[in-house]
């Protein structure tokens, strides 16, 4: 076998460990691998931070880009409890690639490993790093409540205009002396300018609560309908149209 040729080799074993860096001593997780036509032991290490009772590693870290190629899921909430997942690579068949190592003991130490049959994923690519995801479009309806609103102002300021035309074209004259004192807006008549259009009931009482129009005081025993009909005629005969 020559340095950097793929090796086959069967992941036999896992453990936490750690190891002397030029930083200092870090944590690792330790994954040992063997092959029967190689007779020295093999030696992954994988980067992991100790917190607490738990491992904890990157998603995107190599570890955990193995893992997705390996068993082909994503248990983004198990990164923070890694020794759960390093438990279950025994088992499983690699490739991998590195050189002997020598110190204490000798061992072949591999700077390199893959699953022999890898899980692909739309959640990853090829080498398991995860995807970004697509950003949400969200869609923004368009402001129509402004629209409405501007749309309704102008309805009512027509509106406003019109009946002041109106007003000014049917104001109420002062008349002539009928023996009543007149109480109303010289401004604005309300009252319509055809004798065929007379007001309802409920108008007429709207009327007769406006300070704008005459007021007539009821007479004794007269029933609704006498009253509201004697306001109408003496209404209009009073009128100086």
């Amino acid at each position: 076998m020559q340095v950097g040729e793929w090796i086959t080799a069967e992941c036999i074993d896992t453990r936490m460990g750690s190891t002397k860096t030029q930083g200092g001593i870090k944590p690792v997780f330790i994954v040992e691998l063997a092959c029967d036509s190689f007779a020295m032991p093999i030696i992954k290490y994988f980067s992991c931070q100790h917190k607490g009772k738990n491992y904890t590693v990157p998603h995107n870290g190599n570890f955990a880009k193995t893992w997705r190629l390996t068993k082909g899921t994503n248990p983004k909430n198990q990164y923070s409890k890694a020794q759960q997942l390093l438990n279950q690579l025994p088992g499983h068949l690699f490739l991998v690639k590195g050189a002997p190592k020598t110190g204490k003991t000798t061992y072949f130490k591999a700077t390199e490993i893959k699953p022999i049959k890898p899980v692909y994923s739309e959640l990853w690519t090829p080498s398991g790093v995860l995807k970004k995801r697509p950003k949400k479009v969200t869609f923004q309806p368009p402001e129509i409540g402004n629209e409405l609103a501007t749309s309704w102002q102008k309805v009512g300021n027509n509106l406003a205009e019109s009946w002041q035309k109106v007003g000014n074209e049917e104001t109420l004259q002062t008349p002539k002396t009928l023996g009543l004192e007149p109480v109303f807006n010289p401004t604005s008549s309300g009252l319509p300018s055809e004798r065929n259009h007379l007001p309802t009931k409920p108008l007429l009482e709207a009327m007769l609560q406006d300070p704008r129009f005459y007021k007539y005081p009821r007479q004794e025993n007269e029933s609704d309908d006498d009253y509201h009909q004697r306001v109408i005629n003496q209404s209009w005969e009073k009128m100086d149209w």
